[in-house]
Formats: structure tokens, C-alpha cells, sequence
């Protein structure tokens, strides 16, 4: 379980990542297979001070690539098929709940 004192990101919508890539934008080599723009900048959240970021299963299939082509056009979360948490740093407490 979350420490009390994590901070945890929330991805509940594809306005919510698009808002993460905003505020923490990968550098680009504006070549044109790069698609780093299309995803935040994990490092930079970790120095921000974040522990981790929860995926909600809406915010999931949300933010499942819709383009048919496979270019990407928006930021996307592909790979990430169900709701996850990532945890950038140990802000958790592990409970075996058996009582071992």
C-alpha cells in the first residue's frame, strides 16, 4: 500500500496524460520515427518529487493509440493494456495479509 506520504500521479483520462507530456516534455530529435513527444518524461517526474503514477482502467483504454496507421498523432500509453501502478521510487509498504 501507498506510504502516507507518496505523491501518485493519476491517469484517469487521455486529458490527464496529455496534460503529464505537457508539463513534462522529452527532449525530440525531430526525426521522423520519434515519437518521444508522445510520452512524459519519466525522470523529470521522479526529480518533480512524484513516487508513482496510478493508470486507471478507464484511463487505459483511454489511452490506447486509436490511430489505424500505427502513427502515432497524441500521446498514448500502448503497452499498458490494464489499470497499473508505477512505482518510480518506494513510497509503499508491503502487507502479506496472512499474518507470515
Amino acid at each position: 500500500m501507498p506510504a502516507p506520504h507518496a505523491r501518485v500521479l493519476l491517469i484517469d483520462t487521455l486529458a490527464d496524460l496529455e496534460d503529464l507530456v505537457r508539463r513534462y516534455p522529452n527532449p525530440t530529435d525531430d526525426s521522423t520515427w520519434d515519437e518521444s513527444r508522445h510520452f512524459p518524461n519519466w525522470p523529470a517526474i521522479v526529480a518533480d518529487g512524484w513516487d508513482a503514477v496510478y493508470l486507471t482502467r478507464a484511463g487505459a483504454l483511454a489511452c490506447i493509440p486509436q490511430d489505424p496507421d500505427r502513427q502515432a498523432t497524441r500521446p498514448h500509453l500502448e503497452g499498458w493494456p490494464a489499470a497499473t501502478v508505477l512505482w518510480l521510487r518506494p513510497a509503499y509498504t508491503v502487507a502479506d495479509g496472512l499474518g507470515l
